[in-house]
């Protein structure tokens, strides 16, 4: 795996990786964690809906599109919900995946009410801890 441009995050955050989409959703099932999947589809809900990370939000493995084909119907079907991220522009038929899975999971944690980290100064906070053994 490579974490290139990640200064100092791959020290503190979790990192795994899976031979395949089939161990991934394996991997995040035997944890609890429900699957969706970011992409533009029409079943997809917009990110901005009320109740699009369920009610409450549970632990969750989010699945992004690719930017070329996005998800496989494959990866769809495996996917417990989908979210979409609105625009308001024609410029563009989609948004980077980077850019993308940021607003989700920006969204997410709000939706979550997970505690906003400290900060100091221009940057936030950050606590050496052990890693979490996934």
């Amino acid at each position: 795996v490579r974490t290139f441009g990640a200064h100092g995050a791959e020290r503190r955050v979790p990192i795994r990786a899976f031979a395949s989409f089939d161990k991934v959703v394996a991997f995040a099932r035997r944890r609890g964690c429900r699957l969706v999947g970011i992409e533009i589809d029409p079943s997809a809900v917009a990110y901005t809906a009320p109740d699009a990370f369920g009610a409450p939000p549970r632990p969750t493995c989010f699945v992004p599109g690719n930017e070329g084909d996005g998800l496989s119907e494959k990866q769809l079907a495996l996917c417990d919900a989908l979210v979409y991220i609105p625009q308001y522009g024609v410029a563009t038929a989609s948004i980077n995946v980077n850019a993308a899975c940021a607003v989700v999971l920006a969204a997410f944690a709000n939706a979550a009410a997970y505690a906003e980290t400290a900060r100091t100064g221009g940057k936030f906070d950050v606590v050496d801890r052990p890693f979490l053994h996934l």
